[in-house]
């Protein structure tokens, strides 16, 4: 947004324009959970200091990458406010699936749409509109209010109709159990995923200080469980799998929530 090019120094191109807002998203890439490992945030930190009081900083970061830094910074003070999002209602949920379905010119039908269970708290009637409305329940619960894994089990439960169309059925959720039985060395593998968003074989060694082979086996091994996905030379946790991860890194004592 600030045109800046290609060679130019971004800090002379800030105090240059003197903008009134910075906005940086995704500042947890600029986080590693290792020595020294918030050396790129301390140089962000400075621009903004540089750059002088007429200038408003907001930065967003993961709730995993923040607990980091929160620690390795407790005696200081980066940030004059921290604002802690939140997870969606379901409300918030079926909102977000109706707009991204609307963008995308598509109505998904819910009629044929079965659960094995019914709560009494859900909503259930012969309407196709009660029937999606007990789904975005399920959908809620099972993402625990995260908006991206929620439009991943979407994307799972999609299917075609042979008329052309798409119908609606309910995803496949992902086994706590199974991530609760997971090898300690392979938890501490999706921890660092989880603090550093996307990482090399290199970085997750360093974060874990495991050897190399080992983590070369498993990320292997979780490669094949579909609980990573691998992007050229680096590796992220798969959404579908961020919950249950989640969950069982937090009753490990792995990490604090």
């Amino acid at each position: 947004a600030l045109g800046i090019g290609p060679g130019e120094d971004v800090l002379e191109a800030l105090v240059k324009r003197s903008p009134g807002l910075v906005c940086v998203d995704d500042t947890q890439l600029l986080v590693r959970p290792v020595v020294r490992g918030l050396r790129e945030l301390d140089l962000l930190m400075d621009v903004a200091a540089a750059l002088g009081p007429g200038s408003t900083w907001v930065m967003t970061m993961s709730t995993s990458a923040w607990l980091f830094v929160s620690r390795a910074r407790s005696g200081s003070f980066l940030f004059d406010r921290v604002l802690r999002l939140s997870a969606w209602d379901e409300v918030d949920i079926g909102r977000l699936l109706n707009a991204r379905c609307e963008a995308a010119g598509i109505s998904p039908s819910f009629d044929g749409l079965i659960f094995e269970a019914r709560p009494d708290d859900w909503v259930f009637g012969q309407g196709g509109e009660h029937v999606g409305a007990s789904y975005y329940r399920v959908l809620w619960s099972a993402a625990d209010g995260n908006p991206s894994v929620a439009l991943q089990y979407w994307q799972e439960s999609l299917r075609r109709k042979p008329d052309g169309g798409l119908s609606v059925r309910l995803f496949d959720e992902p086994s706590q159990l199974t991530t609760d039985q997971l090898a300690l060395n392979l938890l501490f593998l999706l921890r660092a995923l989880l603090q550093i968003d996307r990482a090399s074989i290199s970085e997750i060694a360093e974060a874990t200080g495991l050897p190399r082979s080992e983590v070369i086996d498993g990320l292997r091994h979780c490669l094949t469980r579909g609980f990573i996905h691998q992007r050229d030379d680096w590796v992220e946790l798969a959404w579908r799998w961020y919950t249950p991860v989640l969950r069982t890194l937090i009753r490990q004592h792995l990490l604090v929530p």
